[in-house]
């Protein structure tokens, strides 16, 4: 079984391969549930955006013999989605905070961008040099902090809630 996060592509000809492939072969990947994961033609596994954490999908290699296609080898892929936490430390005016230090422990996708729903309250705040970005907190109250992942139909978002002290 492979572990992947949702939207992080993997090159899954490795895990699959056909040990009595006649000369020219003809090959497909197939995904067993596409609203999952999507499979290319050359064996690039994309783990889809979904809402509950560990779903699987079964990817095969199928080999063309006449007119049939043959289940050659197959590999289950487990989906985890990006989790968001909030610090465990209280939150104070004037406090900034690594967007970073928000993602849950195991994402190894990174979020395409980044958002507040409150920039009274908080900001997003980019370092030039490094391109780091922290969410500065300008006020006593909460503001949700999104991360989003993909763009335009594809994008999926993932929150947690901040709630600020004085």
């Amino acid at each position: 079984m492979l572990f992947r996060s949702a939207g992080a592509k993997l090159d899954i000809t490795g895990y699959l391969k056909d040990n009595n492939a006649p000369a020219k072969p003809k090959y497909k990947y197939v995904s067993d549930n596409k609203k999952i994961v999507t499979v290319t033609a050359k064996g690039i596994a994309t783990p889809k955006y979904n809402k509950k954490d560990g779903d699987e999908a079964t990817v095969t290699l199928m080999r063309k013999d006449g007119k049939l296609w043959i289940d050659i080898a197959s590999v289950k892929v487990h989906v985890n989605l990006p989790v968001l936490k909030a610090p465990d430390t209280t939150m104070k005016v004037d406090d900034s905070i690594p967007v970073e230090s928000l993602l849950g422990e195991g994402n190894v996708y990174t979020p395409t961008d980044w958002a507040v729903s409150n920039k009274n309250v908080a900001s997003l705040v980019k370092d030039e040099t490094t391109g780091a970005q922290t969410v500065k907190l300008l006020k006593k109250g909460s503001v949700t902090v999104t991360a989003i992942y993909g763009t335009g139909k594809n994008v999926k978002k993932y929150t947690v809630k901040l709630k600020i002290s004085k």
